[in-house]
């Protein structure tokens, strides 16, 4: 796993580092969270049901999107209630994205 984007959220109250890649035998996106650091609050806001809920689509940011391997494409997670995926070290969300792939071929190879 490497990190996609390098950005922080100072002083924001509900950001949480996390680690992005594209699980290829799916085409979803797996957005990871170390577990050491989602503690109180956020776990009981966000994560307390074992369910994740976007309201919306979310545009994933060009940068990012680039770094994943996709180029020239507007990336969305779409909206929708995604299981929680608990481990020792990460909690993972499986998401859905808009420009997933239907055959392993299809998926951007990152180096």
């Amino acid at each position: 796993m490497r990190v996609i984007s390098g950005t922080t959220h100072n002083g924001c109250n509900n950001c949480l580092r996390g680690y992005l890649r594209v699980d290829i035998p799916t085409g979803r996106l797996l957005l990871h969270f170390p577990t050491s650091l989602i503690k109180g609050n956020l776990q009981q806001r966000f994560f307390n049901n074992q369910l994740f809920r976007m309201d919306d689509d979310f545009v994933i940011p060009t940068s990012i999107a680039k770094n994943l391997g996709y180029t020239g494409e507007t990336v969305k997670i779409r909206r929708g209630t995604y299981p929680v995926l608990n481990g020792e070290q990460f909690l993972t969300l499986s998401l859905r994205i808009s420009v997933a792939a239907t055959k392993m071929a299809d998926l951007p190879l990152v180096a």
